[in-house]
């Protein structure tokens, strides 16, 4: 019968550990260090996919040296590894690191549903804020930024107080239906459009990944 334990073992258990720690850490200095967006996207994405294949392979290299086992890393084998509890139906025994992963599947998925009900509940309340197109603020946008924007649309509500940027796929403003000076506009539109051109969106959508994926680790509350 197929088990959790013979999909992923206790080494690729500790790695995941490893390597989501180290992932974290390196999301945390590339936002901080003073390099545009855009160059540590990649990097970021590809630490976590990193990250998420590493719990699943066995990565061997050809050549490598195999370092002996340490006592303190065989100890913790045999700790994961030991059995815990019975499971008449199953006709085996519970080990450590299977009811971690069922914890760790469990709350992950709990978690999914949550951001996807949330994400839900948000695109049904732009929805319900019956805004309009608004071309003139396009066209001031396109002018201050001197380039022309086809995917960001910009919209004018009366059911908002301040400006939104949403949507990864299909990019909005949303502005509150106040006559702002047109520099103080300008300031806005220029504001809301550095967000987009630096993906933040994308860069919080990972975050999110991120947090549900790895929600044990402490780093990723920091």
């Amino acid at each position: 019968m197929f088990t959790l334990y013979e999909f992923i073992s206790p080494y690729s258990f500790l790695m995941a550990i490893l390597w989501s720690s180290l992932f974290i850490v390196a999301s945390i200095l590339l936002q901080k260090m003073k390099v545009a967006f855009k160059y540590s996207l990649f990097p970021i994405s590809f630490l976590l996919v990193l990250s998420i294949l590493r719990m699943f392979l066995t990565i061997e290299i050809p050549g490598a040296i195999i370092v002996p086992t340490t006592n303190a890393y065989a100890d913790a084998l045999n700790f994961l590894t030991k059995p815990l509890l019975k499971a008449p139906l199953l006709g085996t025994e519970v080990t450590i690191i299977q009811i971690c992963i069922i914890l760790w599947v469990a709350v992950g998925a709990y978690l999914l549903v949550r951001h996807i009900r949330r994400h839900i509940r948000n695109q049904k309340i732009l929805q319900l804020l019956d805004a309009n197109r608004d071309f003139d603020a396009e066209k001031l946008l396109q002018s201050a930024a001197n380039r022309k924007i086809h995917k960001l649309k910009i919209y004018r509500t009366a059911n908002i107080n301040v400006p939104i940027l949403t949507g990864i796929a299909k990019p909005a403003i949303y502005l509150p239906d106040i006559d702002f000076p047109e520099e103080e506009l300008k300031g806005i539109l220029l504001h809301e459009y550095t967000h987009y051109k630096n993906k933040d969106l994308l860069l919080m959508a990972i975050v999110d990944a991120m947090c549900i994926l790895f929600w044990w680790n402490p780093l990723v509350y920091l």
